[in-house]
Formats: C-alpha cells, sequence, structure tokens
C-alpha cells in the first residue's frame, strides 16, 4: 500500500489558503467554503495547535508550511453581514443581515469599526443584495472554532433572529435572507423554493453552536430564551421525516 505523505497534503491545503489557481475562479461567490475545508483538512492532520496563544501562526510543519491564524479569523468577521432593520430590544429576525457571506464579491469587507458600530447608517450603503447565506454563515462559525476563535465578537442575537425568519411554515429553512427591508417576511420565505436538508443540517448545526455556550459567557443573554424562540424543532422534526424515501433513507 502506498505510503500517505502527510506533508505533501499539509502544504497543499496551506498553500490552497493562500492562493489557488484560476479554475477555481467560478468558485469565487464560495471562498468561505473552500477556506472551511482547508482549515478543517489541516485539523484532521494535526497541525492547527491546541494552543492558540500565538497570534500570528495557527501551525507548522516543516519550515515552509505555516497557517496565519490572525488573517484568517480577521477575513472570516469581515464577510459579516449587518442588519438592516433592528427592533428596541435587537432581534433582527427576518431582515437582511446576521450572518456571512461567502467572499467580498458584493459590498466592502466590514472593517472592525463597521462591526463595532453596527448600526442603520452602515447597513443603508451596503449593496441591497450583500446579504448573508445560511451554509455559509455554518462554514464560517466552524471555521473560527477550530482557529481557536471564542465567537465572542459574534452578534448572537442577529443571528438567531434571522434564523428564525428563514425557516418556512412546513419546517424547512431556505438558505438567503429575503432581500427587502418593506415585505412580508412570510410571503417571501414562503415563496423561496431553494429547501432542502443541507439547509436543515446548516440551520440547526448554527443555532447549536450559538446557544450551546456556557452560561457564564453568555453576555448577549441567548441562553435565556427558549428552543422554540428561534426555531420550530417540532415542525423541522416533522420536514426531515417528511423527506424519508420509501428504503428508509433521507
Amino acid at each position: 500500500m502506498k505510503k500517505f505523505e502527510r506533508l505533501r497534503h499539509i502544504r497543499y491545503f496551506s498553500h490552497s489558503l493562500r492562493t489557488l489557481p484560476k479554475q477555481y475562479s467560478s468558485a469565487d461567490t464560495n471562498r468561505l467554503s473552500l477556506v472551511h475545508f482547508c482549515v478543517q483538512s489541516l485539523d484532521i492532520l494535526g497541525c492547527l495547535p491546541v494552543d492558540t496563544d500565538d497570534e500570528l501562526i495557527c501551525g507548522t510543519a516543516g519550515e515552509d508550511v505555516y497557517v496565519n491564524r490572525g488573517e484568517i479569523v480577521e477575513w472570516i468577521y469581515g464577510l459579516g453581514t449587518v442588519p438592516t432593520v433592528r427592533s428596541a430590544d435587537g432581534y433582527v429576525g427576518g431582515c437582511v443581515g446576521g450572518g456571512f457571506k461567502g467572499s467580498n464579491y458584493l459590498g466592502p469587507i466590514m472593517s472592525n469599526d463597521d462591526a463595532d458600530n453596527n448600526n442603520d447608517d452602515q447597513s443603508s450603503h451596503r449593496h441591497p443584495y450583500d446579504h448573508s447565506h445560511i451554509a455559509m454563515t455554518y462554514v464560517a462559525l466552524c471555521t473560527l472554532q477550530s482557529l481557536g476563535d471564542d465567537l465572542s465578537r459574534i452578534d448572537k442575537h442577529a443571528i438567531l433572529s434571522t434564523l428564525q425568519g428563514l425557516q418556512k411554515q412546513n419546517g424547512s429553512f431556505v438558505a438567503l435572507s429575503p432581500t427587502s427591508t418593506e415585505y412580508d417576511v412570510a410571503d417571501e420565505v414562503e415563496a423561496e423554493d431553494d429547501c432542502d436538508l443541507r439547509f436543515m443540517y446548516a440551520a440547526i448545526a448554527v443555532w447549536y453552536i450559538l446557544t450551546s455556550s456556557d452560561d457564564d459567557d453568555d453576555d448577549d443573554n441567548v441562553n435565556n430564551t427558549t428552543t422554540n424562540d428561534y426555531i420550530n424543532i417540532e415542525s423541522a422534526t416533522q420536514y426531515i421525516l417528511s423527506c424519508k424515501s420509501y428504503e428508509g433513507a433521507l
């Protein structure tokens, strides 16, 4: 049996984080997914250290292989979408925002100041279609955690409330946040047909990641709400069961 070339694989994924061949240009809108696959592969290969106190170098394997943790974390946070509508209690249900986009192909990358001053003036200058995607939000959170980030800069209420607006009456989830601030949320979500178990998985995973933190670290009081305040578990379960085929698989 041919020997598994671990170091060559590590170098491949490490290099792919810095540059990709032109054949990947068609995947620009999903660039965050590519970063996710590279980071998770490096983690499986044992290249990401347990101790992430070092902000510059995330892992090494030989002299010419490295992962710049700080740059990747900041780039991912820069892909966060700014909520366009906020209610008095800070919730952003069913509106553009509250998640992550796949890359900066639309609108500017959000700076740290933009993230701290997350308000209507800043969101009004963004492209109307510069919205979050449920799958991109999932891979963003997974990658941040793999890189040792504590998610303390995540607007949990914004993401979870937007997630709530993406669930259809039959329990399934659509992938994209609505693109208008003047609409009937239920009508627009129900009109979207792009829903399947992939987005169900992403939605439940996002909800679990953001609500399973320790209560001591729950500054936003996310865990002080019941499950059904964000997603309807019963209808989601029924939708999953309805997808069962004649041979018992989903």
